[in-house]
């Protein structure tokens, strides 16, 4: 009896290696999906302008109000100008991941993305390290603005400092983290506006509730200390000592606060049906 011949298998095409191809052509594609989405969105391309034009001038008024002096800052006009800079970034940040999440599943190209990659995670994980870069590029335009109205008000070169150095160290981090925690809370949200309540409850009215009775209560200032907006501000803040060995329980404080509404905006994203 003739022998039949035989056919080797194609380990290329075997069960693992192909999942691993296809969790790597989910990832890319929702990757270029996201980045198209975010460069063509008015939205992000004003919350930049935003940043360059309040970060020049909060630092041209801190230098030219004298608050430098005023506040003898280590390192003088160059910190003050830094940090002013900073001041509405973190905000900046936030929104902007909450904006590129929230909402996603009653739009018509979300519902199309998200049967195309059943699984989700990797839409999530683009978003993650989109709002990362946007962030980054948040920070780096109120260096910019910081530098241009330093430069403004004091009608010469800007010169900048160590100290400086150690803010926008702070302040960096600090947007990625308030963004990443917008993008989770986004995540968490089933509408838009649902969303946009919980992040503007979180970061300006909660603040300022514990801030009012912390006045009267040391305890209630400590616990003040550990919403999210408190910890990012002390991040970049020089009269906090901006990252020095104290500063590094601000970080963590933030970073949990990403990280579980992260966590909990996954799994509430798992569980939602995209209508």
């Amino acid at each position: 009896m003739r022998n039949q011949p035989t056919t080797e298998p194609d380990l290329t095409s075997s069960g693992p290696r192909r999942s691993v191809r296809s969790a790597a052509s989910a990832l890319t594609g929702a990757l270029a999906y996201e980045r198209v989405r975010l460069t063509r969105s008015l939205f992000t391309w004003m919350l930049l302008g935003v940043a360059i034009v309040v970060s020049t001038g909060g630092a041209w008024l801190s230098v030219t109000a004298g608050i430098s002096t005023k506040l003898d800052l280590a390192g003088g006009k160059s910190v003050a100008a830094v940090s002013t800079g900073f001041a509405l970034i973190p905000h900046l940040a936030a929104l902007s991941g909450l904006a590129s999440i929230s909402g996603d599943g009653g739009t018509a190209v979300a519902r199309s993305l998200f049967m195309w990659v059943p699984s989700r995670w990797p839409v999530l994980v683009a978003k993650i390290a989109l709002q990362v870069a946007v962030a980054v590029a948040l920070s780096a335009g109120a260096v910019a603005g910081a530098l241009t109205g330093l430069a403004l008000g004091t009608s010469a070169a800007p010169e900048t400092s160590a100290e400086a150095l150690r803010v926008v160290l702070g302040g960096v981090p600090a947007a990625v983290l308030l963004a990443l925690l917008g993008l989770g809370i986004g995540a968490i949200a089933r509408r838009a506006i649902d969303g946009y309540l919980m992040l503007f409850g979180l970061i300006l009215v909660l603040p300022v509730i514990a801030g009012g009775f912390g006045l009267g209560s040391p305890g209630l200032a400590s616990v003040a200390r550990l919403l999210p907006m408190a910890a990012a501000n002390a991040m970049f803040d020089p009269l906090q000592n901006s990252m020095t060995a104290s500063a590094w329980s601000d970080v963590a404080t933030l970073t949990v606060w990403a990280a579980g509404a992260l966590i909990i905006g996954s799994f509430a994203l798992y569980r939602r049906d995209i209508t």
